[in-house]
């Protein structure tokens, strides 16, 4: 088998011989799962007043996204996140599989085989589809530990989220909590053993010595927020911004990199209609977007794509009622919940940088995983 270092050398070479392809470098995924826009109004509204930009607002190419997937009209997270990883519409809970329950071929995996660094971030469990299916495809959604194993051995350089349970033995103590796997393995052991530097809370993590190539963090049991009382982002792990900053400096090189980044507490939040929690996961995955909108500025060959799958909770904007909101300037809003779980009533997708043109009229989930593979030249 051709190395990945082998193939680097290749690809680096015929970028000198045929310079100027007009290919992008490097690709930034963004995923505030579960988001519309009435998810950015109202954190605008309550973080900046009506006439503030938020980072989102900055990127200058919009275009309304269509995302039903093949068997319904209302996607879920694992089908929703196959039409951007794979490019093609699969039925709900299938996790990296099309509609004949076969694996399929995902523009991060073409990117590892053509020489690209990978980077995978959540700040829900590390297994959850919005990222996972990127490189993973199980059977059925909850086997968390074969997607955890499949993760692990994809070939991705950073790997930051929660889920650390999925990396140990069930009966075997971790820094957050006991693992649940049942086959005995520990996937800890096994990054050591691929070259992973492993961290497990913020301060590690922002502390990594320069040159760290490989980092696995793992940065909770769970989830990296509490969904129950006490509603609130865990003590001491790190923001989405903090991970994608981190990813921006480990994974550029030669060749480029693709980078996927999820919020999950937007869509979690969402889902039970806690609109304060809801507000606070849409601040954190706008400063994420803000930091990696600086980098894609400095670094003019970068696409900055950002997407959800579908409309959490259906949020709308509202008059102001018993459970209100406050401007900074004074006026009041409330926030209209459609039900609980994913709405399909069509999403925003905003570009910036090398073809972020493509993003623009109406267009359909499955053309941004297409968007993607064009600008890497896949």
């Amino acid at each position: 088998m051709i190395g990945k270092s082998f193939l680097a050398a290749v690809l680096l070479l015929v970028a000198f011989i045929f310079p100027g392809d007009g290919r992008a470098k490097n690709v930034i995924f963004i995923h505030p799962d579960g988001t519309g826009q009435g998810h950015f109004t109202a954190a605008r509204l309550v973080l900046l007043g009506p006439d503030g930009m938020l980072n989102w607002d900055r990127l200058p190419n919009v275009a309304v996204t269509k995302n039903h997937i093949a068997n319904a009209l209302s996607p879920d997270s694992a089908a929703g996140a196959v039409a951007h990883a794979a490019g093609v519409k699969t039925n709900r809970g299938y996790y990296g599989l099309c509609v004949n329950r076969k694996p399929l071929r995902t523009v991060m995996k073409d990117a590892i085989d053509a020489g690209r660094s990978a980077g995978l971030i959540n700040t829900g469990c590390i297994t959850e589809p919005g990222t996972g299916v990127f490189v993973a495809s199980v059977a059925f959604r909850d086997d968390r530990a074969e997607i955890a194993s499949q993760i692990l051995h994809a070939g991705v350089d950073v790997i930051l989220g929660g889920g650390e349970r999925w990396f140990l033995p069930k009966g075997v103590r971790g820094r957050h909590g006991d693992g649940a796997r049942r086959d005995g393995r520990n996937l800890i052991e096994e990054a050591l053993n691929l070259g992973y530097t492993i961290v497990y809370n913020a301060e590690e993590l922002m502390a990594l010595p320069a040159g760290t190539e490989k980092v696995l963090g793992l940065f909770a049991s769970g989830n990296i927020y509490n969904i129950f009382p006490p509603r609130a982002y865990k003590e001491n792990t790190p923001s989405l911004a903090q991970m994608v900053e981190v990813a921006l400096e480990i994974l550029p090189n030669e060749i480029g990199f693709l980078l996927v980044a999820e919020e999950e507490g937007t869509d979690d939040f969402s889902n039970i209609n806690h609109g304060r929690m809801v507000i606070a996961a849409v601040k954190r995955a706008d400063n994420a977007i803000g930091v990696a909108l600086e980098f894609a500025k400095n670094n003019p060959d970068t696409l900055l794509i950002t997407a959800s799958d579908s409309i959490a909770g259906g949020l709308s904007i509202a008059g102001p009622r018993r459970k209100r909101f406050i401007t900074p300037c004074g006026m009041e809003f409330s926030i209209a919940w459609a039900g609980f779980r994913d709405h399909g009533s069509g999403t925003i997708t905003r570009a910036y940088g090398k073809y972020s043109e493509l993003i623009s009229g109406t267009i359909d989930n499955i053309f941004i995983n297409k968007v993607i593979r064009k600008a890497l030249g896949l």
